[in-house]
């Protein structure tokens, strides 16, 4: 008996949210892509968009924001996942990389999802 396994190996081209924000220097302008499950951060250049930073999370990425704490220059990302779990983002510059600076999981143990599907709020003031 035979089968037959069909995979796409297409990457996510379709942008589900994105974000201007200051996320790699004070200094500079990014933009923050999500595609599906991949982040994608860009440094504004003159004329163009230059891919800074790639990366991929386990789990379709719901809700994208950047916020930037009171004793912080640069902003942080928080991304929050289709099975409630999130992550709050930074970056060193130092070595380059993104950091986790929290995770957790925000969903409730009793009750239903609501019926407009799942919707993270940023206070504006931070």
């Amino acid at each position: 008996m035979a089968h037959t396994y069909v995979v796409s190996s297409q990457k996510s081209t379709a942008v589900h949210h994105a974000v201007a924000c200051n996320f790699i220097s004070p200094d500079e302008t990014n933009l923050a892509v999500v595609k599906g499950n991949k982040i994608e951060v860009f440094v504004l250049g003159s004329e163009c968009l230059n891919l800074k930073i790639k990366t991929s999370l386990y789990g379709k990425i719901t809700s994208l924001h950047a916020y930037r704490p009171r004793t912080s220059k640069t902003d942080i990302l928080f991304i929050l996942t289709e099975r409630k779990f999130f992550c709050v983002l930074g970056y060193d510059p130092v070595q380059e990389v993104l950091t986790t600076l929290a995770k957790g999981n925000v969903k409730d143990r009793v009750g239903h999802d609501a019926e407009s599907g799942q919707r993270a709020l940023m206070d504006p003031d931070n």
